[in-house]
């Protein structure tokens, strides 16, 4: 199980905003904490999320998208910025100028895990990539996460028998005629009430129906005991 980080938000905010060079103090008002200089800024709620903007100005030479994911990796990989790991890019937006409608760069998308294992809908990162493969603002949203205690699991197996049972939640969207189980990977979900992320067992599924059509979607199965 992983918890919300029990970290002081300004200790934090220093660690972010040092890892993109912004050594200046720490302002606060109104539950929003900001580390400014000539260079840029990030901001950061008391809920944990926050936001760089740099102030440079993009030159160079407008990267492909490979180039602009590329930077981002990079970008990561040199700093110690995040408590979690880059899972993978789930989109890519391009962003145009809104004068001439040129290209300008790009927004990447990023989805997150902890010991390889991904993070369902939570604790994305949106990285903005612009010419000379500049990242001009990265928001994370959602806190970080820390571990906290350790809990006995369920196997695959046991897992794949609560379904059978007729337990679990899944992403269907109207009824099917027959349902085939393809993968099955053990994946993070956070507890919206108690805020804790909570291993569960994600089977993905094609659903099949009378009228010929599919549908993938997935089955989640809690899974500690």
């Amino acid at each position: 199980m992983y918890v919300p980080s029990t970290q002081p938000i300004e200790e934090r905010l220093m660690a972010v905003a040092q890892s993109v060079g912004i050594y200046d103090a720490i302002t606060a008002a109104s539950g929003v904490y900001i580390a400014e200089n000539e260079t840029g800024r990030v901001t950061m709620t008391e809920s944990g999320s926050w936001v760089y903007e740099s102030y440079t100005v993009p030159e160079g030479d407008l990267p492909t998208q490979d180039e602009a994911v590329n930077a981002v990796f990079r970008f990561f990989s040199s700093r110690q910025i995040l408590s979690t790991d880059i899972d993978k890019v789930t989109d890519i937006i391009e962003r145009t100028d809104d004068t001439t409608g040129t290209c300008i760069g790009y927004d990447i998308y990023l989805s997150s895990s902890v010991n390889g294992s991904p993070i369902v809908n939570s604790c994305a990162i949106v990285v903005s990539v612009r010419a000379g493969e500049s990242i001009v603002k990265i928001r994370r949203y959602d806190c970080d996460i820390q571990a906290g205690a350790q809990l006995n699991g369920i196997s695959q197996q046991k897992a794949y028998e609560a379904i059978l049972a007729g337990r679990g939640t899944n992403t269907l969207t109207a009824p099917a005629e027959s349902v085939m189980v393809n993968t099955c990977d053990l994946v993070y979900m956070q507890n919206p009430t108690q805020g804790y992320y909570l291993p569960v067992w994600a089977f993905g599924c094609t659903a099949a129906r009378q009228d010929g059509t599919t549908e993938d979607f997935f089955i989640y199965i809690q899974a500690d005991k």
